[in-house]
Parts: structure tokens; C-alpha cells; sequence
């Protein structure tokens, strides 16, 4: 902040900065979509000054958040002016902190009830379930998978949370 004093016929003139406050437009959008534009205007001119006669550069709006971002309320910031001659100072008005509210997404369908029979539907019963980690965990590697039972090869074990199933044997004729 610049003050301009001066001392005149035993008298001192301070002239402190106006300030300016650069207010943002409040905004909406929904959760995982784009910002919109943001934008907002500058207030506090005194003496006839303008946003063109009394500063410099272009006044921007912009925001942290993403389409990413949490649902929530977001600060928008005005930036991008200079004051001429430092008549003036800038702040951001208060609501500047909570201008843009991210709302939650609405699903694109609808969730419906559904039922499922146990071990059909794609529900995995738990033998099923072990074979799967079970292949998954030794992608590459040779199993002897035997009447429902397994052999490892020698100095491999079994990925945690799995216990060998014993061998079934086969029914006689």
C-alpha cells in the first residue's frame, strides 16, 4: 500500500489508496463436470475513475477446484489488475471464499433391486472364489489340478488367505 504525503504551509496531507474489491459471480456446477466461465466485476472507484482509466491489465476469475473436486463450496479469485499510479489497493470480497458450489452427480441410470441364486448369476461360490485368486496369484506358473485337488510345484505355497483342498477320489465303477 503506497501513501503519498505532503507537507504544505506547516500542514501535512496524507493520501492513503482507495480499495478496490474484486467480487466473483457466484457459480454452479455438478460433481466431474468442466468449471463454467467464472467472472465477477471490480467495485470502489472514487473520483469518476473507471476499471479503464484507473488500472491496468485484464480481470481474470479463476478457481482451485476440478472436475475432480470434492462436492463442496470453492473460492473464485479475481486477479490480473494493477492500479495506476497506486491509487488503489485490491481485496476480495468475503464471498469470493464459497462463490462456486460443486453439487453432487446424478447417476446416468437409475439403480435397481436385483436377486441373485447363490452360486449362479455370477456370484462365485467359495471354492470357485479360491480358484479364481488362485489362478490369478500364479499366472505363468504350472499347477496339477487332480480330481479337485492340487499339487504345487516344489517351494511354491499358497498365496495368502488360500488352504489346499483335498483331493476327491475318483468314484469306482
Amino acid at each position: 500500500m503506497r501513501s503519498t504525503t505532503r507537507r504544505e504551509a506547516g500542514f501535512t496531507l496524507t493520501v492513503d489508496p482507495a480499495t478496490l474489491v474484486l467480487t466473483a459471480d457466484p457459480a454452479t456446477r455438478t460433481y466431474g463436470a468442466a468449471n463454467p466461465v467464472l467472472s465477477g466485476q471490480v467495485s470502489g472507484f472514487v473520483n469518476a475513475d473507471t476499471l479503464a482509466s484507473a488500472t491496468s491489465g485484464a480481470l481474470s476469475f479463476s478457481t482451485s477446484a476440478s472436475p475432480t473436486s470434492s462436492v463442496g463450496n470453492y473460492a473464485i479469485i479475481g486477479t490480473g489488475l494493477s492500479a495506476n499510479h497506486g491509487n488503489y489497493v485490491f481485496v476480495q470480497a468475503p464471498a469470493n471464499a464459497s462463490a462456486l458450489s460443486i453439487t453432487p452427480a446424478t447417476p446416468a441410470a437409475p439403480a435397481s433391486d436385483a436377486s441373485k441364486v447363490y452360486g449362479q448369476g455370477g456370484i462365485l461360490s467359495a471354492e470357485e472364489e479360491s480358484m479364481r485368486k488362485l489362478r490369478a496369484a500364479a499366472k505363468g506358473l504350472s499347477l496339477n489340478i487332480v480330481n479337485g485337488g492340487m499339487s504345487l510345484p516344489h517351494g511354491m505355497s499358497l498365496p495368502h488367505g488360500l488352504s489346499p483342498a483335498p483331493a476327491v477320489p475318483s468314484a469306482t465303477r
